[in-house]
């Protein structure tokens, strides 16, 4: 999972190649708001201290790393499924998952507060 600011490509194909050759399926996205994702530019610009400091700093939030959290788990079941040939099978795939700066506090809040994968 990406950083703040940055786009899928911060992983880039020199990065993921050793791990698609090792057998792994390697999954890159975008999170909200940048790079080829949806802008939700008619909402106002998320900020990060809402996040970090919600008791002090409580400006109308878009989205919260709750809600990029859930993108990240929602797209994960999309393609066990996708991969799965029945729903069973999709639920017995395992998966790891890493992120990097922002990335690794939504990766955190996913396994947070999703079901044991």
């Amino acid at each position: 999972v990406c950083g703040l600011n940055t786009n899928f490509q911060m992983y880039s194909d020199e990065f993921c190649a050793p791990l698609y050759k090792a057998g792994y399926a390697v999954l890159r996205f975008d999170n909200r708001d940048t790079g080829l994702s949806s802008h939700l530019e008619s909402l106002g610009n998320p900020t990060i201290f809402a996040n970090i400091f919600p008791r002090l700093y409580q400006p109308q939030r878009v989205y919260k790393l709750e809600d990029m959290a859930e993108d990240a788990a929602a797209l994960v079941d999309y393609v066990q499924i996708a991969e799965g040939s029945n729903k069973a099978a999709a639920e017995k795939l395992k998966f790891h998952v890493a992120g990097c700066s922002m990335g690794g506090m939504i990766v955190q809040t996913m396994l947070l507060h999703s079901e044991i994968r």
